[in-house]
């Protein structure tokens, strides 16, 4: 069964004044995510109608921290065009296991993640004492 809820509310603050919050949930959404949009008013004077600014923290299942903007297109005329500038993207997937990285540096001759021999060998521990 296919359900969803939105729920649009304000904090009675003299801080939080004008700010609407906008909570949805539900099954079979096209997007799965925990996110903060932060929408940024219109300057009082601007004559271009276009969609807000905004900060987007995505905080699962992939991290994300970003701001939308409008930017001028090339030309002579003043036409806005819609671009994300991605501070942090970090899908998942992307990072390694500790094994595969582990083999991928002893491969590659990168000693960071390992003891050196003398270290191993002074370590050990005597059995010809008995």
């Amino acid at each position: 069964m296919e359900t969803y809820a939105a729920i649009r509310f304000e904090v009675d603050s003299w801080r939080w004044a004008g700010v609407h919050f906008l909570i949805r949930a539900g099954k079979s959404l096209k997007l799965t995510a925990t996110e903060v949009l932060v929408k940024l008013k219109r300057p009082p004077l601007a004559k271009v109608i276009a969609e807000n600014n905004y900060f987007r923290f995505r905080l699962g299942p992939n991290v994300l921290l970003a701001t939308g903007l409008r930017v001028k297109q090339s030309g002579a005329k003043m036409v806005p065009m819609p671009l994300e500038l991605a501070a942090v993207d970090h899908r998942q997937g992307d990072e390694v296991d500790a094994y595969e990285r582990l083999f991928t540096d002893a491969v590659s001759r990168d000693s960071l993640l390992f003891v050196p021999e003398e270290a191993v060998e002074v370590s050990e521990p005597s059995y010809n004492s008995c």
